[in-house]
């Protein structure tokens, strides 16, 4: 165990630590006394690297006590000073659940090494004849005993965090599933209102602009019509006043020459219609629907293949054009499952099927 207490002028705030079995005990001052603190408190520090930290700063106490703010010291015990400190295994408490980790292990050490040895002396190893080819089996026979070795040391830890994690993973499911499902039923139906929003909106807009289109051109029309009328009595006047002129000319004598050369005299074009511009109603758009504070909606445009049949449209379309080559993915698993079922007889256009040669080592 190592342990260092520290005068005030050494640190204001931190009166003792100590670190032993993994574990890193901090005492502080009473801030109003100066006085060590009655609580001591524990966190992890496996390798003694925050030990080595504190004792190492100039203010100790203010490096402690941001290490504990930015959370690099995870706090797992709290307890009175005069209690023993932990020797045996480092305890963390999350939440109602406590982690034990393990004091160092020398079984764990010695699998290291043996590990470390093996993976360095592999490389070294040259395979040129038949009796090196059986010295590399014996020592491929090491590393599988060791493999085994490992995980009947190691797995039962893992397993029991595993279990752990599952049950710290199904907490938080309970609570997150249902909260995750309203969540998405909530948006749903806010989008179902938006798109049935919308889609009133463009109906409405669409039957403004026909309407404001429909009395521009009965107005239009109007004008026209009340132009050939215009037109029309003008012309019915014109020939009137021919008549009335021919027959002036027959009462005075007229002969029938003059008469006939009143008769193809052509007729005055009658004078243009002015009108004044119609006026239509402007067509106005609906207002844009009202904004809800802290929610946005964004539509981002994505592509689906719906059917086989459009799926076998895609495939025609990237062997014509093979630049969109990578919408496609090669089925890797349904491949080699080919390739394990017909072997050398495999004939696939592109496809080359091999043997991967894979050694198997006993004890």
């Amino acid at each position: 165990m190592k342990q260092r207490i520290f005068t005030p002028e050494e640190s204001h705030t931190l009166h003792e630590m100590r670190h032993a079995a993994g574990v890193l005990t901090l005492r502080f001052r009473d801030h109003k006394t100066g006085e060590p603190g009655k609580f001591e408190y524990d966190y992890p520090d496996a390798d003694g690297a925050h030990y080595a930290a504190l004792d190492a700063a100039g203010r100790p106490g203010t490096e402690a006590r941001l290490r504990i703010k930015t959370g690099l010291l995870v706090h797992a015990a709290k307890r009175d000073a005069s209690a023993q400190p932990v020797e045996t295994a480092t305890v963390e408490v999350v939440s109602n659940l406590a982690i034990v980790q393990p004091p160092p292990d020398p079984v764990k050490v010695e699998i290291a090494s043996q590990a470390q040895d093996i993976a360095a002396r592999i490389p070294l190893m040259q395979v040129r004849t038949w009796p090196e080819h059986a010295a590399m089996v014996e020592c491929l026979k090491g590393v599988k005993a060791l493999r085994e070795k490992a995980e009947l040391h190691h797995r039962p830890l893992i397993t029991k965090a595993h279990g752990l994690w599952k049950d710290l993973l199904g907490a938080l499911q309970s609570v997150d599933d249902p909260l995750k499902a309203a969540e998405a039923e909530g948006k749903r139906r806010c989008l179902a209102f938006e798109d049935a929003d919308r889609r009133a909106r463009e109906e409405e807009a669409r039957r403004l602009r026909l309407e404001a289109e429909r009395i521009a051109r009965e107005a239009q029309e109007a004008a026209e019509a009340e132009a050939r009328r215009l037109r029309q009595i003008q012309e019915q006047e014109a020939a009137e006043a021919r008549e009335r002129e021919i027959e002036a000319a027959e009462a005075n004598g007229a002969t029938a020459a003059e008469v006939q050369a009143i008769i193809e005299q052509p007729v005055a074009e009658p004078e243009p219609v002015y009108f004044a511009p119609v006026v239509v109603p402007m067509y106005i758009p609906p207002p844009p629907p009202p904004k809800t504070t802290g929610a946005s909606t964004a539509r981002p445009w994505k592509a689906a293949v719906d059917t086989p049949a459009d799926l076998l449209l895609l495939i025609r379309h990237v062997a014509a054009h093979p630049e969109y080559s990578n919408l496609l993915q090669l089925n890797q698993t349904a491949l080699n499952a080919l390739a394990k079922a017909q072997g050398a007889n495999l004939r696939l256009p592109g496809v080359r099927s091999y043997q991967d040669a894979q050694m198997r080592v006993g004890k």
